[in-house]
């Protein structure tokens, strides 16, 4: 049983009795007794021995959708790429440090506007009543990561998509995992399926 909601995988070892059958017509009246007795009652055991593998997330896992959606504020967002810097894969790490350290950079500044232009956004910043596009920074409109859902499992891609907000001067920025979910799902599958072909087994989807 694969119960996909609780990542748990529920294996019934004695989940139902064979079906009746009858000794040799040559075999001893004694033969089998107790043998015959359990199969002559097909009843199911309804599972009194079960084995169950409960599939634990990583914590890249829970790192990364735990911010998903979320804004912060420009210093907690560049703090955060470059504490989980080294799940990104695209763009590289060292583009990655140089977005942070504009970032960084920005502190104290104010936003005017933030415009996409092509692949990427552009902060535009105003410092003493100046504005300059100079001092700006550049966010990739998108950018990839390579995490394991479940502990000890290979790692998936994942794209994320950058999100700004700019208010009042200041600027709030995070990013939105894409079909995050899916992605898990699609994984827990997978773990499923190694399962049912290593037992020799069905494999029921649902909560047992």
């Amino acid at each position: 049983f694969a119960d996909i909601a609780s990542d748990r995988i529920v294996g019934a070892i004695d989940y139902h009795r064979a079906p009746a059958r009858e000794n040799p017509p040559d075999a001893p009246a004694s033969a089998g007794v107790a043998d015959n007795e359990a199969l002559s009652n097909p009843s199911p055991r309804l599972g009194t021995h079960n084995v169950t593998l409960q599939l634990k997330r990583s914590e890249e896992w829970a790192r990364w959708t735990g911010q998903s959606e979320k804004l912060m504020d420009q210093i907690d967002f560049a703090d955060f790429l470059e504490e989980n810097g080294i799940d990104v894969t695209d763009p590289t790490g060292a583009s990655l440090l140089e977005l942070c350290r504009d970032i960084h950079a920005m502190s104290g500044a104010s936003v005017k506007s933030a415009i996409r232009q092509g692949d990427v956004r552009k902060l535009e910043i105003q410092r003493d009543n100046k504005a300059t596009t100079d001092y700006g920074a550049e966010l990739p409109v998108q950018f990839e990561i390579s995490i394991p859902v479940y502990f000890g499992e290979s790692p998936i891609t994942l794209k994320c998509m950058t999100r700004v907000k700019v208010a009042g001067g200041m600027v709030q920025l995070g990013y939105k995992l894409v079909r995050a979910e899916r992605a898990r799902q699609e994984d827990f599958q997978r773990i499923v399926d190694a399962v049912s072909v290593d037992t020799d087994t069905l494999a029921v989807y649902g909560a047992k």
